[in-house]
C-alpha cells in the first residue's frame, strides 16, 4: 500500500479496501476487535528495534486505560498482602493444632 493511500485513509478521505484493512492489521498487529473498538485516542505505532533490526510493534494507552491499570496493580498488592497474612495465621493454627496433639500424645 502506498504512502499516499495510507495518508488517504488516516485522513478520512477514502476508506480502505479489505485487503488493505487486513494489510493495517497485520502490520500493527492487532485483532479485527481492537480496529473495530478503535476510540480514536489510542496510538498504534511500530518500530525498528536498533538492536536486532526487528520490526515491534507498540501501542500507547490513553489516560483512563492508564489510571485503570494502576487501579489494577493497587488490587493485586492489597490482595497478595492479603493473602500472606492468611497465610502466616493458616500456619499458626496448624502449628497450634500440631503442638497440641504432639503434647496431647506425650501425656
Amino acid at each position: 500500500m502506498s504512502q499516499q493511500a495510507c495518508s488517504r485513509i488516516e485522513n478520512d478521505q477514502s476508506k480502505p479496501t479489505y485487503d488493505q484493512l487486513k494489510r493495517i492489521i497485520d502490520v500493527l498487529n492487532v485483532t479485527t476487535g481492537e480496529i473495530e473498538k478503535w476510540d480514536g485516542q489510542s496510538v498504534f505505532g511500530n518500530y525498528i528495534n536498533p538492536a536486532n533490526g526487528q520490526l515491534n510493534h507498540a501501542r500507547a494507552f490513553t489516560e483512563e486505560e492508564r489510571k485503570l491499570y494502576q487501579q489494577l496493580l493497587a488490587q493485586k498488592d492489597t490482595e497478595n498482602q492479603l493473602l500472606k497474612e492468611e497465610i502466616v495465621y493458616f500456619k499458626a493454627m496448624i502449628d497450634r493444632l500440631l503442638g497440641s496433639k504432639n503434647t496431647m500424645a506425650n501425656s
